[in-house]
């Protein structure tokens, strides 16, 4: 049949990219192992929760590529194929240095119960595609957890390239390309309706997503009941404030904003706090009359406050310090060019430089003394023998000119506009250093009143002048250097506003002393001590009530995503019932079916599709099992359950595209001889395609493989698996591989352990002699069966064949092969013999001897039965 173009996995690869993040994260997870542990389920939750934006994170959020496992199918000889397991360690008690090797087409690995093949059958299981629950490697159960290495072994590939595979690390090459199978890998099981199903490839993906959000919904019930706060325990009992009106009715919808502002109590809000009780207690205790009259000294005391703090604004405003930075810039400017002018003017003086501030003031103090000195004459003085006032020479027309020309500079348009410029930066620095702050100072009235007042707001004026304080200064500074202050003040009085409120309180105050029962007013004034005391107690509670509300309000967006996991639940089911239709489309019932008549297998099969909880029911049914009224668990023998489960496998390797191989643990236990049989042809057919490679116990399944491939013409290679001389399980190849090829073979394989062994010496040339003795003796076993007894009964044959007419049996050379055989067995680690009954010591010679032996006797008996061939009668007729 043509391959179908559905890929199963390629199908859930394109779904997961349709799916939000969360549910992409658990696809893959699920894909890529049977089992899901806790660790994972809490990945999936995390994610979940932040699709829902019921959780945040700084970190980049993982995509969630899925990399599945691209089982194809087609032929694959283009493709590399493994070649050998080596290097393994940490699995069982595996015996150290082994090298299972691997034919490119079928290998079967043979090993009698406890021979250590399941070792290497469950490396394969741990590195590659699997649905098996027996991927588990165990270590050496003789050594102590510690001590135990992580099970590990190398992967030889046909393009000469290796891969190491490490116990529970992905391993893509062999997972991408190789699936192993088992009695567990495929779902087979009688649903409650009595129908027999086999569940193919991934397809438990989908019930297990749903059985995963049935338990991430659990998750979020848990968290719901955990963020479900009791929160009357913020509650302030016996208190009608704002504040204890919103504690006692919280709620998702509660104003956080709002809340955290009533929350803010810092030294304004004590301040007032201490106010109003000192205020209680005066109320408490003095005659409203006297109250009224200090409250009426307080309004004068911070009327004149206010009156000196709106003098101060003005006196040193923002305009004032724009003035002086301008007039600044204006001598900055000015400088600069008297500066040029004196360059060109008197650049040729002969002293340098000139037109500077020592040189202006020097000049100046010259002109002055001039006066004093030659009080009729201007300067320089021109009269007779008149002397310069600076150096006392007298003067001659050089000197009188260079004077001349100092002055007409010094009293230039340039210098007058420089003089006034400085003049009226002076005058700012008279205004400033006549400004006064002593109106606040400590011990002042106003700082006393405003105390007793607001204390709050006596921190904040103090504060205020200060800053007025440091402005002057700077202004003064900038205004004796003559330098840009560099300020920036704000129009703005925001302590005058206050004084006016309180002001304005006062007088309110006192309106009600006048006009009300003093009891009003301190009802007043004690709902504003119980708010103040209930926001200073809100203020220290207010980050666990925040956390309260936001887990309020996590709950309520956390039950309206309980409702979601129902609709991704149908959405999996439509999935699923999507794909089991468009696979059995593909032709999976017809490759099944004829996969089951291959297996000789005989089941009446329907597909019925009907989806729940991400199953799709009654895939595959027995038809009309119900009708019967017969539970089918009592029809279907377990080996016909495995039967069914093996062509669901093959069938799913056929149709989910290219796969380079197969393993096979096991496939045919608790089958009769027949159906092992057919299974073994089937298997020796996919190796055709693909690399086949069987793990069996059961030698009469392996000979049906080997006989199998050898009509059909299939590669092949057998292994086994047995122990070694210490017991250690897991020694390849000691024993001879149960079929007559390789017995036959027997012989070549004793000359190749002599050949090893002479290039060795001590144990391990005894060890390769011990080998060449027991393959010695195997090629007796195969003489015995093929020639002495002519083939009549074979070994793991069940049938007798008609060649007993061929039989040439002699009576001498039985006896040889007897005593020969009994001679090498001394020697075969099966057989215990004492030190003395080893007669002859265990040589290369006495290896040589024995071949040689085998030659002749093989020799002397094919002489002896041709001479019998020659001289027999006519074959006799047997009734």
């Amino acid at each position: 049949m043509s391959q179908a173009a559905f890929n199963v996995f390629d199908a859930l690869s394109a779904w997961g990219k349709t799916l939000s993040n969360w549910q992409r994260c658990l696809l893959v997870k699920l894909v890529g192992a049977v089992d899901f542990p806790d660790e994972a389920l809490d990945e999936v939750y995390r994610e979940y929760l932040m699709d829902q934006q019921l959780a945040t994170t700084e970190m980049p959020r993982a995509t969630w590529d899925i990399a599945l496992p691209q089982i194809q199918g087609g032929p694959t000889t283009d493709s590399s194929v493994v070649t050998a397991m080596t290097a393994l360690t940490g699995v069982n008690a595996l015996a150290p240095g082994e090298t299972l090797t691997f034919g490119r087409k079928l290998t079967v690995i043979y090993g009698p119960n406890g021979a250590g093949k399941s070792g290497y059958a469950r490396v394969l299981k741990a590195a590659c595609f699997t649905r098996s629950k027996q991927t588990a490697i165990l270590g050496d159960v003789k050594l102590a957890k510690h001590k135990q290495p992580t099970p590990s072994a190398t992967f030889a590939f046909d393009d000469g390239s290796n891969t190491t595979f490490v116990y529970k690390e992905p391993c893509q090459r062999l997972r991408d390309n190789f699936a192993v199978f088992d009695s567990t890998c495929v779902r087979v099981h009688l649903d409650e309706r009595n129908a027999f199903q086999v569940m193919p490839y991934l397809f438990d993906v989908f019930p297990r997503m749903v059985e995963v959000f049935g338990k991430l919904q659990r998750k979020l019930r848990d968290d719901i009941a955990l963020r479900s706060h009791a929160t009357d325990k913020f509650a302030i009992p016996g208190s009608t404030s704002e504040v204890a009106s919103l504690l006692i009715t919280l709620t998702a919808q509660t104003d956080l904003v709002g809340l955290q502002a009533l929350a803010a109590f810092g030294d304004e809000e004590r301040a007032r706090l201490e106010s109003v009780v000192q205020q209680l207690a005066t109320l408490r205790t003095t005659d409203p009359k006297e109250i009224i009259r200090q409250n009426e000294q307080r309004i004068i005391d911070l009327d004149a406050l206010k009156a000196s703090i709106s003098g101060l604004h003005m006196a040193v405003s923002p305009a004032v310090a724009e003035q002086i930075t301008n007039a600044v810039k204006q001598i900055q400017t000015l400088t600069e060019k008297a500066s040029a002018l004196s360059a060109a003017q008197l650049g040729e003086e002969p002293v340098q430089p000139i037109g500077t501030a020592a040189w202006r003031d020097l000049l100046a103090a010259a002109i002055a003394y001039n006066a004093e000195a030659y009080p009729d004459e201007a300067f320089p003085p021109k009269a007779d023998a008149a002397r310069c006032v600076l150096c006392h020479q007298v003067l001659d027309e050089d000197g009188i000119a260079r004077l001349t020309r100092f002055y007409q500079f010094a009293t230039s348009g340039v210098e007058a506009q420089l003089g006034q410029a400085k003049t009226t930066l002076a005058g700012y620095g008279t205004k400033l250093s006549k400004i006064s702050l002593a109106f606040f100072d400590e011990g002042s009235v106003a700082r006393r009143t405003l105390t007793e007042v607001d204390a709050a707001m006596a921190a904040a004026v103090s504060s205020h002048v200060e800053g007025y304080r440091e402005v002057i200064g700077a202004l003064a500074r900038a205004v004796a250097g003559a330098f840009d202050p560099g300020l920036s003040m704000l129009d703005h009085d925001p302590v005058s506003v206050r004084i006016t409120e309180l002001v304005e309180r006062l007088k309110s105050d006192n309106d009600a002393l006048r006009q009300k029962d003093p009891k009003v007013l301190m009802g007043s004034l004690m709902a504003e001590e119980r708010l103040l005391l209930d926001r200073q107690v809100l203020s220290g509670q207010y980050d666990a009530i925040a956390a309260a509300v936001a887990d309020l309000k996590w709950v309520v967006k956390a039950n309206s995503c309980i409702r979601g996991f129902a609709v991704s639940q149908r959405e999996v089911t439509s999935k699923q019932k999507a794909l089991a239709t468009e696979l059995v489309a593909q032709g999976f019932i017809a490759r099944f079916t004829e996969n089951c008549a291959a297996l000789q297998l005989k089941l009446p099969v329907q597909f019925r599709f009907a989806g729940d909880a991400g199953t799709t029911d009654r895939k595959i049914e027995i038809a009309n099992a119900s009708v019967a009224g017969i539970d089918p668990s009592s029809v279907l023998s377990e080996g016909e359950q495995t039967a069914a489960a093996l062509a669901d496998f093959l069938t799913e390797v056929e149709l989910n595209g290219s796969c380079l191989g197969v393993v096979f643990d096991d496939p045919v236990t608790s089958m009769d001889h027949v159906r092992k049989e057919a299974i073994a042809q089937r298997l020796v057919d996919e190796a055709a395609k693909r690399q086949v490679i069987v793990f069996t116990h059961d030698i009469l399944f392996t000979n049906y493989l080997a006989t199998a491939a050898v009509e059909k013409g299939v590669d092949f290679a057998g292994r086994t698996v047995w122990r070694g001389e210490a017991e250690e399980p897991g020694v390849i190849d000691s024993l001879a591989f149960p079929h007559e090829h390789y017995e036959g073979a027997a012989h070549d394989r004793a000359r190749k352990h002599l050949d090893v062994a002479r290039t060795l010496d001590g144990d391990k040339q005894r060890d390769s002699l011990e080998k060449a003795c027991g393959s010695l003796r195997t090629a007796y076993e195969d003489f015995i069966q093929r020639k002495l007894f002519g083939n009549v009964v074979r070994r793991w044959r069940e049938n007798i064949t008609f060649t007993l007419s061929q039989v040439y049996f002699d009576e001498g050379i039985a006896a040889q092969v007897h005593t020969r055989m009994v001679m090498l067995s001394r020697y075969i680690d099966a057989h215990s013999h004492s030190p003395d009954f080893h007669e002859v010591p265990l040589t290369i010679d006495f290896v040589v001897d024995e071949l040689a032996q085998m030659d002749r006797i093989k020799a002397e008996y094919n002489t002896a039965r041709k001479a019998w061939e020659k001289a027999k009668p006519q074959a006799a007729t047997f009734s």
